[in-house]
């Protein structure tokens, strides 16, 4: 509806703080590199950079997928209690599926053998996912509440969440900077991590009365 009455209101309103969305999520980048940049083992850490956010992409990819099937099947009967139930079940797999990764000889198969990294450069990768591991879970718990708040047209709070993201990881890489904490690739993956857990609570705190309407 109110997309046929203001075309423009529309866009502004709910499709541009989508739009916002991506642009400020990619702005991680370039900030974790800097911040690598300034901790110890730097130059290791930028080599491994690249393989280690492949591979967790990779597990994250699941719950980004689901932000789609949450959109389209939230509003059906029965929906909410369903898409709840396997936002869970998700998320404790692709979480074993990165740990079995990290744990087991997996790990230096893809650093060595698919990403051909040195040893020494492989073994730095697989420390580091250790501090990674709640990204995909993070993921898949991020969707269900989005998916939630898009298909009540409420985007804004999306955008917010990422900008929350943004700046919690931002300032947790600033801090680990000054305090010279750790190595660049794990402090990466743990702020990281930080980050995606503020957007997760924020999404589930502005998702609180989605579910009631």
């Amino acid at each position: 509806d109110l997309f046929i009455s203001d075309p423009f209101d529309f866009i502004l309103r709910f499709y541009l703080p989508l739009a916002l969305t991506p642009l400020v999520t990619l702005l991680a980048q370039p900030i974790g590199a800097a911040a690598m940049s300034r901790m110890p083992r730097a130059f290791d850490s930028l080599a491994v950079w690249p393989a280690f956010h492949g591979l967790v992409f990779l597990t994250r990819a699941l719950g980004l997928a689901f932000n789609e099937v949450v959109v389209a099947l939230i509003g059906t009967p029965g929906g909410v209690r369903a898409l709840r139930s396997f936002t869970w079940k998700l998320a404790l797999a692709t979480t074993v599926l990165l740990a079995l990764v990290s744990f087991t000889p997996l790990a230096r198969l893809w650093f060595e053998g698919w990403c051909h990294l040195d040893p020494s450069l492989a073994s730095l990768g697989a420390a580091a996912l250790v501090f990674a591991l709640l990204l995909p879970a993070l993921n898949v718990v991020q969707s269900f509440y989005q998916g939630a708040l898009v298909q009540r047209r409420r985007t804004r709070a999306v955008t917010e969440s990422v900008a929350l993201s943004l700046a919690t990881t931002a300032l947790g890489l600033a801090a680990c900077v000054h305090f010279e904490v750790g190595f660049g690739l794990a402090s990466a993956a743990a702020m990281l991590t930080l980050g995606n857990l503020a957007q997760t609570l924020w999404l589930a705190w502005r998702a609180r009365n989605v579910f009631s309407e």
